[in-house]
């Protein structure tokens, strides 16, 4: 079992995010610490000045909120962490952070772009200083 448990939460996919919530649940020490994280991407900075930062920190606000809502519904106790950036990069400096044991991700079937560009997931598993699990339930 693990101490501290980092899970990596796409909004999009809620459902698939909640398949490793559970999971991440289950292999959380009874003392331990369970993390959700959801990662909002980064503007770019051709964009940003047209963006409003009230709107951004609304986007933020909003996601810590679902991420609350899904946790509670679903009997799960964790942390809520939401940050905007490179999602692997933000994931792993959370991990860090909170000397992570285990971080649980959710990865699609790669395709061509992935094998190119890498895939949040393959880019967490190659760079992570702790055990890394990978669903593609």
């Amino acid at each position: 079992m693990y101490k501290q448990v980092l899970v990596a939460f796409d909004l999009a996919h809620t459902e698939h995010g909640l398949d490793i919530l559970k999971r991440g649940q289950q292999l959380c020490d009874s003392d331990g610490q369970l993390t959700m994280i959801y990662v909002g991407e980064e503007i770019p900075g051709y964009m940003e000045y047209a963006i409003p930062q009230d709107v951004i920190d609304e986007s933020l606000e909003d996601a810590r909120t679902e991420l609350k809502k899904i946790a509670t519904s679903n009997n799960v106790e964790a942390n809520v962490v939401v940050l905007r950036g490179r999602p692997h990069v933000k994931i792993l400096e959370c991990a860090k952070d909170l000397k992570a044991d285990l971080i649980l991700v959710a990865s699609h079937s790669p395709g061509i772009q992935d094998f190119l560009i890498g895939s949040t997931a393959a880019r967490v598993v190659r760079h992570s200083q702790c055990t890394v699990l990978v669903d593609r339930s």
